[in-house]
């Protein structure tokens, strides 16, 4: 089975992130926070919508247009 380009550029892309912070983990997350903040973009964080839909929370705002 070939493999799919989009596959491959994503791979290739990865493996240089990693080369050009050491293969270091902390310092890769800690570049793309650091591009995060500078961006424009609205950022949507699937984790406070669970916060938000979790019966623990106290409120269930599933179905109330909060679709991205």
């Amino acid at each position: 089975m070939a493999e799919d380009e989009v596959i491959t550029e994503v791979r290739k892309a990865r493996e240089q992130i990693s080369a050009r912070f050491d293969n270091d983990l902390e310092k890769i997350v800690a570049f793309f926070q650091r591009e995060e903040k500078k961006s424009r973009a609205k950022l949507y964080n699937y984790q406070d919508k669970k916060k938000k839909n979790s019966p623990s929370s106290g409120e269930n705002t599933a179905g109330k247009g909060d679709n991205p």
